[in-house]
This record gives C-alpha cells, structure tokens and sequence, in this order.
C-alpha cells in the first residue's frame, strides 16, 4: 500500500497488526502499540505493529 500511493495528503493514519489470527486473545496484547501510535501519529502515517 505504501509504495503505491502517496497518504500523505490524506486525513487518515493506517495502523496494521501483523498476527497468526485476528482473534480476541492475540490481538488484544498488540492494544499497548496501538495506543502508543495514536498518540504520537500524524496523518497519512503507516505503522506496522506485531
């Protein structure tokens, strides 16, 4: 996605959870960086948490 398109003029911030499942018990530890993202995130940022 990143290499495709330019996000910087676009009012958004992607945050994208690299994970074996999308279930409840192993994403919710990934909750602290994602919190952590929100804050310091500006738009058009991409982050890649796991």
């Amino acid at each position: 996605m990143t290499s495709q398109q330019n996000l910087q003029p676009i009012d958004l911030i992607i945050i994208v959870l690299i994970a074996k499942d999308n279930r409840l018990a192993t994403l919710k530890p990934l909750m602290i960086e994602v919190n952590r993202g929100l804050e310091s995130l500006n738009k058009g940022d991409v982050i890649y948490i796991q």
